[in-house]
Parts: structure tokens; sequence; C-alpha cells
């Protein structure tokens, strides 16, 4: 018998005999006693007598059934242990059913706390006018609530105390939330726990908030003045959060969409929340705008270099265009902001009937190739006299050599590209959309060459400006802050 002495169960008998046996298993972490008796000599599974604890057997409950199927299968004892071992360490892996429930009962218990939290979100949600998020919903603890004029509070909910006093900001121009931030801190001990956030706050501030069935759009829903766009699309997805404080201008604008601005100026320096810049005065009601068409065979890679320019990516998934498909962004030249309206056309055949009437009223051609199919090169010929019979030379055209980033795959060389350029007197570059090489360089060259602005002539004299990035100064009076507008 001493063979069924192995570590799994450790056993000891308890009589001469040697057909009781007393001893311990060890299961998620803890040892049950067990206790065997083998009434037969012939040590056979059918006579086999196999006790524990009730609690034991409770965690073996969901898998009782395969244990005896398993005892069934055992020609003796010992490796009736071996597979009573592999259950237990199969089930050791996993929670019981009454964990299980214990764990969901956790979660309900959790998400009933949450409660409050919710109410207050659903009733600033249905009372209010919620400019930010654009769809709100109960994952998202922020609310940026319009309160007019060009005004709106920002507020962060803490879902463990909603009723406590939350993290704030106002928004907008400083001569109008001034007022505002002046109750707002000066009737902060009438805050009261056992009142609704939203209640709480329209005694703080003296003034009703406006409800969006009510009020006017204009008053809130006013484009950036810098990107045009109402709604920021990078993932944050928020409406202008500043306001010019010049009362000659009062223009609204993203304060993400000044800062990309401002660093993309050359002789920028940042530092610490301030860029020291050298800018000119920009007229917003002056901006240019030109339409740009890209041209080029099938896959060569078009959609690409716009995409790189637009939001600096790259799909390494090849969908050709379908037609014709249009783009539009604002570029800041040392001089002047220009906005280019960017035409993507199909390289396939069957689109070309649809090519002359977008060329007609461009102000740019831009004709690519692939430098590693010498086609594509051979058939700009085609593509530069289609802008010639439509244009004439009242057009702008950039041959482009793309996907630099496979030299080892290079069917058509830099100098071939060059030669032909200079044949046709037009633009040249090459170009890696996957890499990012020399995309910007392209579009300053073609917005450097476009028709009415002059590079050279740089107006005024600059002046150095400092802008600070972090909330305004409150220490300034507004006639100050309005005197530093750059507007």
């Amino acid at each position: 018998m001493n063979e069924y002495q192995h570590p799994f169960p450790l056993l000891v008998p308890i009589d001469k005999t040697l057909r009781e046996y007393k001893g311990f298993i060890l299961f998620r972490g803890k040892h049950y006693p067990v206790e065997i008796g083998i009434s037969s000599i012939k040590e056979t599974i059918e006579d086999c007598k196999f006790n524990s604890t009730p609690e034991f057997y409770s965690l073996l409950e969901n898998s009782l059934n395969q244990i005896k199927q398993r005892l069934l299968q055992c020609k003796d004892l010992h490796h009736f242990f071996y597979e009573l071992k592999d259950i237990l360490d199969r089930q050791s892996t996993y929670d019981t059913g009454r964990a299980n429930d214990d764990s969901i009962q956790s979660v309900v218990r959790h998400i009933e706390s949450l409660q409050p939290f919710f109410d207050i979100m659903d009733e600033i949600d249905s009372k209010t006018w919620v400019l930010d998020p654009s769809t709100p919903s109960h994952s998202d603890t922020s609310r940026r609530i319009a309160l007019g004029n060009n005004c709106s509070l920002l507020v962060e909910v803490n879902p463990l105390s909603p009723n406590t006093y939350p993290e704030c900001r106002l928004l907008g121009a400083e001569r109008a939330i001034a007022p505002l931030r002046a109750k707002l801190n000066g009737n902060l001990s009438r805050w009261r726990i056992d009142q609704s956030l939203l209640t709480n706050f329209e005694v703080l501030l003296e003034q009703p908030f406006p409800h969006k069935q009510t009020s006017n759009a204009r008053e809130f829903l006013s484009e950036c003045s810098i990107c045009y766009a109402h709604r920021l699309e990078n993932g944050e997805s928020t409406i202008p959060d500043e306001q010019c404080n010049n009362q000659r201008c009062q223009k609204l604008f993203h304060r993400t969409c000044l800062f990309e601005w401002l660093r993309a100026l050359p002789n920028s320096n940042i530092s610490f929340d301030r860029i020291f810049v050298y800018i000119h005065r920009i007229r917003m009601e002056s901006l240019s705008k030109y339409k740009l068409v890209f041209l080029g065979d099938q896959s060569v890679g078009k959609t690409s270099i716009i995409t790189r320019f637009m939001y600096d990516s790259f799909d390494i998934t090849y969908q050709a265009t379908i037609g014709i498909d249009f783009l539009s962004k604002t570029m800041y030249l040392e001089d002047r902001t220009v906005r280019l309206q960017l035409w993507d056309t199909a390289g396939q055949e069957r689109f070309r009937s649809l090519i002359p009437s977008y060329i007609r009223d461009s102000s740019v051609a831009i004709v690519v190739y692939d430098i590693t199919n010498k086609n594509s090169f051979l058939n700009t010929i085609k593509w530069i006299d289609d802008v010639r019979s439509e244009r004439g030379n009242n057009v702008v055209i950039m041959l482009v050599g793309n996907k630099t980033d496979l030299a080892d795959k290079r069917q058509v060389s830099m100098e071939e590209g060059e030669a032909k350029a200079k044949e046709y007197e037009i633009m040249f570059t090459e170009t890696s959309a996957k890499a990012g090489f020399n995309i910007k360089a392209l579009f300053r060259k073609v917005a450097s060459a476009l028709p009415g602005i002059d590079t050279n002539s740089l107006g005024q004299a600059p002046e150095m400006a400092e802008v600070i990035l972090s909330s305004t100064d409150n220490n300034k009076t507004p006639a100050e802050q309005a005197s530093m507008c750059r507007c």
C-alpha cells in the first residue's frame, strides 16, 4: 500500500490491515481532511469509501458527475487520485458559482450606490443646455453648461460625492465671466449638501440656467475663428472654449487651435505656459481660399498624401477613391492665412470624364506618380495635358513622385522627375506619405506659389507678442487684457 502514499493526497494508514487511511487534500490553498476505506483486500474502486467535510463537498458540487465518471474509468485507487488531482487543478483556476454570485451582487451594489450621481447628471441634461459633450451619458463626469452671452460653466462631478462642490471653471470673455466669478466665490458659503448640484449653482450664480428649447443657438454654437469648425475632430469634440477680450473682435476660438497656430509660426519660443513669437496682424475676414486638385493613376498615393497632411496618419489598408472626395484645411504662412480646399480624384479610367469639371476652376493641380511604377510616371503627361487644356497657364502645377520609402524598388529616378518638370515648366518634389517625408514641405511650397501671395513681402514690421496659454490672468483688468489682442 505504500504506492498510495504519494504527495496528493497525503495519506497514512490507521490500522494494520492497511485498509483505512486518513490524510489531507490541498485545494485552493486550504487543506481538507479525507478518510478512505477499502473493505476488500482486492483494493478495487467499487468497494472504496471516500469521506470528507461538507465544505469540501460543496466546493466540488459542480464537478461531482465528472468525478464519478472518472472514478468508474479508473482501475485502482492510485489512478483515481491522479484523476482527482487533475479535476481539482482545473477547477481551482475558476471561481465557484457562489463566488460569481457574490461578484455580481457586488457590482449591483456599486451601481446602486451611483444612483445619486446618475440623478444629478440626468437633471443637468434635461434642465439645461449642455454644450459638451455633444451626446452626454452617465460615463461622462463632466458637463459644459451654457450660461448665455457666449459664457459657459464647466463642471467635473465626483460620482462618489455628487452633491459636494465640484471642480468648475467659467469659460468666455473675461468681461462677461468676471461678474459671474465674483458671485460664485462670494456665495460659496451658501452651498447646501442637501440640495441638488444644479440648484446650488443657480443660488451661487444668482441666475437660472437657460434651457436649450428657449435659447438662441447663435449665442452658443458659433464657429472657431481659427479652424472655422463648430467642434474639434481630434477626439475632444469640443466647441470653442475661449473668446477674444477685444470688444471690437469678440470672436470665439479653441484654445488648442490658437496654440497650434502660434507654435507653427517661425521664431516661436515656448516657456512654461507662455509662447513668445514674432507675429503679424491677421485679418480673418480677408482669408483667401484656393482649390487644389490631386491627379494621377490609381494607387499612386493621392489619398495617402492628403491624409498625412490633414491628420498626420497613414492607413496601411488600401481603398480606392470612388469619384471625388473633398477636404479643407487652413494654413498659416508668415504673412497671411490661406484656406486650402483639397479635391481628391479617382485614378480609375471610368472616372476620367469627371476630372475636367474639377480642374476647370482650380488654382493648383498636383500630379502624383509612384516611383516604383514606371507607367504611372509616363501617364503624368496625359494628366498635365488635361490641366493645360482646361486652365492654360493660369494654374500652378506640381509633379510629385511618391513612395520614396520603397527606394529599393524604385523604377523612376529623381533626375527623370526633375527633367520632366523642367520640360513642362512645372514644380517638382518627391514624398513619402507612409513616412511623412516632405509632405508639409510640399504644401508650403505650393502655398508660396499661389497667385496673389508674395512671401518676400511681409507688410508691416513684426512685433513681439506674449501669449499666455493658461487661464486668463485675473489680476489684469479687462481693458489691459483687451489691449493684448492681436486681431
